[in-house]
C-alpha cells in the first residue's frame, strides 16, 4: 500500500480494473489491459492525436466563417501547432483590420501564442493583435502612436504595447526604439513597465543592451524581473540573440550593487538562455563562458 500511496496513478488503474471485474466477472486479461492502455503517459516521447495539419476540408470550412471567427480559429490552430495555420494568418491578417476585436477566445489564444516556444506562433499573435487593435503595418501608425505617447494622450499602455508590436514587424523600428529608450526612464512605473514589454516584443539585437541596462539600473525590483524575463524567455528573441545578453548578465552576477533577489534572477536567466544547469556561482559561470568563447 505504501507503493500505491506514492503513485496515485496506480491507485486509479487499480480502481478501474476492480470496476471492470465487478461489472463483468468474465472479463479477459485482454479486456483488462484495454483499460490500462487508454491511460496516456505524461512522460516519454510526444503522443500525437492527429497529424496537426490543416486539412483541405477545414480550410474550406474556415473560408465560410466571418473574419472574427477565422481569426479565432486560426489563432487557436496556430497555438496548437497545426501546420499551415500561421501561413493562413499571414495571408489573411491584413484583411481582418477593422473586422476583428479581442473577444475572450481571441484574447486567450493570442496570450497563449505569446508564450509559445515557436517564434512563428508568437509572430502570429503579434499580427493578429495588430489587426484586433485596428492598426495597419504602416509608418503612419507608428507616427500617431509616438505622438500620443509624447503628448500623454489616449491609453499609454496600449500605445506603448502596439509600438512594440509594430517594431517587431519592422515598421519604423529605429524610431520606435528611440522613443522607448526615453519612456523606459519615465517617472511612472507603469509607463516603464510597458516600455520594457514593448522593447522585448521588438526582438532586435539593439534592444538587448537596453534591457540589460534596465535590469542593472531600474530601481523597482518587479521591473528588473520583467527585463530579465524578456531577455530570458518572454521576448521575441531567438536563442542566438539571447546569448548576446550572457556577458553582461555575468558581469552583474556577483556585483555588490545588485540586490540579492536580482542576483538570483541573473542565474535563472542564464540557465534559461543557455540550457546549462550550473549552480549559482559567478566564477563557475564565467569559466564556462570563457571556455565557450563568450568572454
Amino acid at each position: 500500500m505504501e507503493l500505491l500511496g506514492k503513485r496515485p496513478i496506480l491507485k486509479l488503474l487499480l480502481l478501474a480494473l476492480i470496476a471492470v471485474v465487478a461489472t463483468n466477472p468474465r472479463a479477459t486479461a485482454q479486456a483488462l489491459w484495454g483499460v490500462v492502455a487508454t491511460v496516456v503517459a505524461l512522460t516519454g516521447d510526444p503522443t500525437f492525436a492527429t497529424h496537426a495539419v490543416l486539412s483541405e476540408h477545414e480550410i474550406e470550412r474556415i473560408d465560410t466563417l466571418s473574419p472574427q471567427q477565422q481569426a479565432e480559429t486560426l489563432m487557436q490552430r496556430a497555438v496548437n501547432r497545426y501546420e499551415g495555420a500561421t501561413d493562413l494568418i499571414e495571408a489573411r491578417v491584413d484583411s481582418w483590420i477593422g473586422q476583428i476585436s479581442f473577444s475572450d477566445q481571441l484574447s486567450n489564444s493570442t496570450n497563449t501564442g505569446y508564450a509559445s516556444a515557436d517564434l512563428r506562433v508568437r509572430a502570429a499573435a503579434v499580427e493578429v493583435s495588430l489587426a484586433a487593435y485596428g492598426y495597419s503595418k504602416q509608418p503612419e501608425s507608428a507616427h500617431k502612436l509616438i505622438a500620443d505617447v509624447q503628448n500623454r494622450e489616449g491609453d499609454m499602455v496600449s500605445s506603448l504595447w502596439v509600438l512594440g508590436l509594430l517594431g517587431n514587424r519592422g515598421i519604423e523600428r529605429e524610431l520606435i526604439v528611440r522613443e522607448l529608450i526615453e519612456t523606459v526612464k519615465d517617472p511612472e512605473p507603469q509607463v516603464r513597465h510597458w516600455s520594457i514589454e514593448a522593447l522585448g516584443k521588438i526582438g532586435s539585437n539593439e534592444v538587448i543592451p537596453i534591457l540589460t541596462d534596465v535590469f542593472r539600473f531600474e530601481p523597482e525590483l518587479w521591473l528588473k524581473e520583467r527585463a530579465a524575463c524578456n531577455l530570458a524567455d518572454s521576448g521575441m528573441f531567438t536563442k542566438e540573440q539571447r546569448m548576446l545578453a550572457v556577458p553582461e548578465l555575468l558581469s552583474m552576477a556577483d556585483h555588490p550593487s545588485l540586490e540579492p533577489q536580482a542576483q538570483l534572477w541573473v542565474y535563472q536567466a542564464l540557465r534559461e538562455i543557455t540550457g546549462e544547469q550550473i549552480e549559482n556561482d559567478a566564477t563557475v559561470w564565467r569559466n564556462w563562458a570563457a571556455r565557450g568563447g563568450l568572454l
